[in-house]
């Protein structure tokens, strides 16, 4: 079973996650935290190099 939970940020799918997993017998995968693992960068550093690109890009 495959379970997605979604939704803006900061409105706690990080602090309900577990809760459900618990629940459900099943394991949280953070898809933020497992692309920087497999990236080596943070979601951070991510978004900073895109919006540095982007300013770049329009002048």
């Amino acid at each position: 079973m495959h379970l997605f939970v979604v939704g803006p940020p900061g409105i706690g799918k990080s602090t309900v996650a577990p809760l459900l997993a618990g629940m459900l017998g099943a394991s949280v995968v953070e898809t933020d935290r497992a692309i920087a693992r497999r990236a080596r960068k943070t979601t951070a550093r991510r978004s900073a190099r895109r919006i540095a690109s982007e300013c770049v890009s329009s002048v």
